[in-house]
């Protein structure tokens, strides 16, 4: 059995990509290929060709007949008679769940700077201005937590979810593992506190990184994903940067934060074959009026893929830099601020496939990064005199006096390196009219970092309190990561009754650094199952249930130590010489042996549907993660002895007494990385979308998502500041069950218009976004009774409820009002976005956007706390220029 296709347009078109099976061609001159063997199953037609829209066709062989194609490729350009501008659901048989794909047209189409702005266009994605100010992560299939009253489990869910997401470039996964641009946690800021600086540490990748004018396609897998695909738990993103033949590209784009351009161009046969080198610059300002604030970026790839039946291979070469600061206002003579974050690195991805298209084909992708991070903090501070220590360890010692007033200089100096390599090897035969498709595959992780870590002068260290140092520390001590997997996949296709079935079984053995005795941090094996069968010729009906986990980060496994510097003896004379201070200083080590992988547990079933020219999905889901990464503080009790002095020698300091006068306890407090926290989403997803209509030129699509997620804290809550907060110490702290944290809800639908009036070379497109509920309520705080406490020395007791009813420890109950638990129920909130695109004179275009175009920006009064928020994106707007040079140049 074999099809073979011609791709004609009005004149042939060479050099095409045409992808069926898994199987890429190029076409010839005349625009024809061959496919010698396909397996008697429907299966899916991929064409695409530079400067032409992609077409996908569902094709059916029809046994020892061969089959005829012709399939027509449109120009990529804003007269076409339609242009995909919205995400489109696909089916795929590797992943039963849900799975968005954005193509350039979309992706051009919403103006976007980085990859943060090509999401707003999943399900249930609120859309957001294309700024760069500040990181920007993913937020996939949960509400929004963080701004509930009780920040901190709310705060650290939207951060598991970004950490959780895998983001894929060109088939290799972007580690952040080994990013560790942070500073300690001081005690007059809480756990989840970030850094003075820009960093994304301990958390999912900063989405800014990637440029969405090299962007080909994206692919965001929202449920249960193959086997293939590790170290993850809210899903992934899989991106395709641009490459082979292209005609070259020019595009600025500047709105009143940004101003970007980028220039692409590709030389070969086809789109997947040949060589292709693009650059991309941008400048934005947080605030227009300040120029002292600033994100730069500068990104540079050169690719060249090799695309035959027989043999793939592709390179990839990829730098960067991006510069976020805040520079030093010359007027700021007081305080003299600077804060400044520099990531630059470089990249190389390396994947051969070989094999025959009737026997196992096998696939090796390799990659290796490294990449230098310089952030820094620079403060003037002035207080009293104070006494600093430079101990490293636990010591009675002596220290020294610091200046009332000096320039504290902080500098975070970090090496990651990363490296990825993953075999795979796979077969798909028939038998029986039932196609198998195993899959094997092996997968190699590697995370470090080799930089100096934390630089700053000891005797001028950043601002501390409550006896809390710091000390310099190298990267170098922290060992590196590594990760290995495996992992088996089968595929089951077969015609039941005349109805497509596709039935996918795969498990997935992950181990953390492993060695001859087992993984030092846990093995963990998940197993993934996923179905889909076609109802009735217009619906088909999906299920799918899967384990996914994601290992911790090398600054979750590998904390820096915790210094308390605490006063025994404290004697300043007006004579330097004669002056004295005795530290006791005690090291803390937080031990992170028992840290394991988080794991989430997904489910989803969902419907395909297409009702004459019609067609949508709606999924419903539930996923829950447990052990998800969080920071408790913990106390620890801390002995320090007081001595007196013996006498007071002329021009010496103070002779003392050996044996202490008496010994003082100090709760001192520390943050641990734990496995405490739970997060569950229930919700559904859907899309409708009507072809254009051809009288009003005009296309229609909704999409829409509801989502309720309750983010927990299950370690108990001892509220230990209060052993430092009043000028009392306590003689205990109660300690609290845990299971506090937020509930929240949101409802959201989309609605876009596409208008087009080809003779005018004009699209037109309006987004209607309504969010119909943004809710949240504080959960886990309706018992105010203690089921322990603290005392001085910073051992932790447990209380029977009837003795925590008894007299001694009444005044640990803490009072629970019902205001505490009340909702936040925010009414609707509506969005108006406007885009205008107009094709000019040679093959140039330019377009115009305006986001919130009717400035609808309602306050809003709180009601679990006095004061308002504002609600809804500032009103924005931006123009873009493309010009699209002849291939010839």
């Amino acid at each position: 059995m074999g099809i073979v296709q011609r791709l004609p347009q009005l004149s042939p078109v060479p050099g095409a990509s045409v992808t069926l099976g898994g199987v890429t061609l190029v076409t010839d001159r005349e625009g024809r290929f061959s496919f010698p063997r396909v397996e008697p199953e429907t299966a899916e037609l991929r064409a695409i060709a530079a400067g032409l829209s992609e077409r996908r066709i569902a094709v059916q062989p029809c046994g020892p007949v061969p089959l005829r194609l012709f399939v027509r490729l449109a120009a990529r350009a804003p007269q076409l008679e339609q242009v995909v501008v919205t995400a489109t659901e696909i089916a795929r048989s590797a992943e039963g769940s849900s799975v968005s794909r954005i193509g350039r047209d979309a992706i051009e189409h919403v103006q976007a700077s980085s990859l943060a702005d090509v999401l707003q266009l999943v399900p249930g994605q609120a859309a957001l201005n294309p700024t760069l100010a500040g990181a920007r992560q993913s937020l996939l299939r949960q509400a929004p937590t963080a701004g509930a009253r009780d920040p901190g489990p709310g705060t650290e869910a939207e951060r598991a979810n970004a950490l959780g997401t895998s983001v894929v470039l060109d088939g290799v996964p972007v580690s952040n593992n080994a990013n560790l641009q942070t500073t300690l946690t001081i005690l007059n800021s809480g756990p989840n506190a970030l850094p003075q600086f820009s960093s994304t540490a301990g958390r999912g990748l900063d989405l800014r990184q990637i440029p969405a004018d090299q962007i080909e396609s994206v692919e965001v897998i929202r449920g249960v994903p193959s086997a293939r695909h590790g170290d993850l738990t809210a899903g992934a993103i899989l991106v395709t940067s641009r490459a082979g033949a292209q005609a070259p590209e020019f595009r600025v784009r500047a709105n009143p934060q940004t101003i970007e351009a980028s220039t692409v161009s590709g030389w070969g046969r086809a789109t997947r074959d040949g060589f292709a080198l693009d650059a991309n610059v941008v400048s934005s300002q947080d605030d227009p009026r300040s120029t002292l604030d600033r994100f730069t970026r500068y990104t540079m790839q050169g690719a060249f893929t090799h695309e035959r039946p027989t043999l793939g291979a592709s390179l990839r070469v990829r730098a960067f830099s991006a510069v976020d600061e805040s520079r030093q206002d010359p007027d700021d003579r007081r305080y003299q601020r600077l804060v400044s974050s520099r990531d630059q690195g470089a990249r190389l991805d390396v994947r051969v496939r070989l094999g025959e298209r009737t026997g196992w084909v096998t696939e090796l992708t390799a990659s290796g990064s490294h990449a230098t991070q310089r952030s820094q903090y620079q403060e003037l501070i002035t207080r009293d005199i104070f006494p600093l220590s430079a101990a490293r360890r636990d010591t009675l010692a002596p220290g020294v006096y610091g200046r009332s007033e000096y320039l504290t200089r902080l500098a975070i100096r970090g090496d990651p390196r990363n490296a990825y390599a993953r075999l795979e090897t796979r077969r798909a035969r028939s038998w029986r009219g039932v196609r198998h498709d195993p899959v094997l595959g092996l997968e190699y992780r590697f995370d470090g970092n080799a930089g100096d870590g934390r630089v700053f002068d000891p005797i001028e260290p950043p601002r501390q309190n409550y006896g809390v140092g710091d000390r310099p520390q190298s990267y170098r001590d922290i060992p590196s990561q590594s990760q290995l997997a495996a992992y088996a996949e089968y595929r089951v296709r077969a015609l039941l009754g005349g109805r497509a079935l596709d039935a996918s079984a795969g498990v997935r053995a992950d181990a953390i650094d492993p060695a001859l005795a087992g993984s030092i941090h846990g093995t963990q094996l998940v197993p993934r199952l996923s179905l889909s069968t076609a109802v009735t010729r217009g619906l088909t009906w999906r299920v799918s249930h899967g384990t996914t986990t994601k290992a911790p980060t090398l600054s979750q496994l590998y904390p820096l130590p915790r210094y308390f510097d605490l006063t025994s003896f404290n004697y300043y004379a007006s004579n330097p010489a004669e002056r004295l201070v005795l530290f006791t200083t005690r090291v803390v080590d937080v031990r992170t042996d028992a840290l394991r992988s988080a794991r989430a547990t997904k489910s989803e079933t969902g419907v395909d549907w297409q009702v004459g020219r019609t067609s949508g999905t709606l999924a419903l889901f539930r996923e829950q993660t447990r052990g998800a990464f969080g920071t408790s503080r913990m106390p620890v009790g801390i002995a320090v002895p007081q001595f007196e002095a013996a006498a007071f020698p002329a021009g010496q300091p103070p002779l003392l007494r050996t044996v202490p006068i008496r010994v003082d306890s100090f709760v001192g407090l520390y943050d641990a990385p734990r496995n405490s926290r739970t997060i569950s989403t229930t919700g559904a997803e859907f899309t409708a979308e009507r072809p254009e209509w051809k009288r009003l030129r005009t296309q229609l699509s909704v999409s829409g998502g509801w989502f309720r997620t309750v983010a927990r804290d299950d370690d108990v809550e001892i509220p230990v500041e209060q052993f430092i907060s009043g000028s009392v110490q306590p003689v205990r702290v109660g300690v609290y069950a845990g299971g506090r944290g937020v509930e929240s809800q949101r409802a959201i639908t989309a609605l876009r218009l596409v208008h087009r009036a080809p003779a005018l070379g004009l699209v037109v497109s309006v987004l209607w976004q309504t969010t119909w509920r943004e809710d949240d309520q504080p959960v886990g705080r309706t018992n105010g009774v203690p089921v322990g406490y603290v005392d001085r020395t910073g051992r932790i007791s447990s209380l029977t409820p009837q003795q925590a009813a008894a007299p001694e420890f009444a005044a640990l109950t803490r009072a629970v009002t019902p205001e505490e638990g009340r909702w936040e129920r925010r009414p609707p909130l509506h969005l108006l976005n406007l885009r205008l695109t107009k094709t000019l004179p040679g093959r140039t275009q330019v377009a115009l956007f305006a986001n919130n175009a009717l400035a609808d920006r309602p306050l809003y009064q709180r009601q679990r706390q006095i004061g308002f928020e504002r609600r809804n994106q500032p009103a924005f707007f931006g123009l873009e220029f493309l010009a699209a040079l002849p291939a010839s140049l």
